[in-house]
């Protein structure tokens, strides 16, 4: 699966408000995309606030506090527009 793939997956999980096959998919592929997980948690993240769909939210924010620093220091810059999606 190509990272392209794991995001609509993600993204399709958020369209139908599925968090328990959302969150399944998040455990089945943490493991799998080493080095591009910035990428994929901005992209996740951001249609998801845009859906104002506040439990994968509490769950990305949740994947988020267990990455390696490198990584929260990569995406951080992300989440003033999140919360302003969030609030619109």
């Amino acid at each position: 699966m190509s990272v392209d793939d794991v995001i609509y997956a993600f993204k399709d999980y958020i369209n139908k408000k599925d968090t328990a096959g959302f969150s399944q998919l998040l455990l089945e592929v943490q493991d799998d995309y080493e080095g591009v997980w910035d990428y994929i948690f901005k992209k996740v993240y951001i249609h998801a606030c845009l859906k104002k769909y506040k439990p994968i939210v509490d769950l990305l924010m949740t994947f988020y506090e267990n990455m390696s620093e490198i990584e929260r220091i990569a995406i951080r810059q992300v989440f003033p527009y999140g919360r302003y999606l969030l609030a619109k």
